[in-house]
């Protein structure tokens, strides 16, 4: 079976890390915001589904 949560992770802390340097950028900052609303509702499923258990 895949590793979901070591992609999740992987991925998170790479979206995560991109934020910063993006929300600098006055023509980025949309992108910004958009990648954090992402990652919070990715959050939230994943916590969800350790919860439904």
């Amino acid at each position: 079976m895949p590793d979901y949560k070591s992609m999740y992770t992987l991925l998170c802390k790479a979206v995560d890390d991109a934020i910063d340097p993006l929300s600098k950028i006055p023509e980025a900052v949309p992108v910004a915001q958009a990648l954090i609303i992402a990652l919070n509702a990715a959050e939230e499923i994943f916590i969800s589904s350790f919860n439904s258990d």
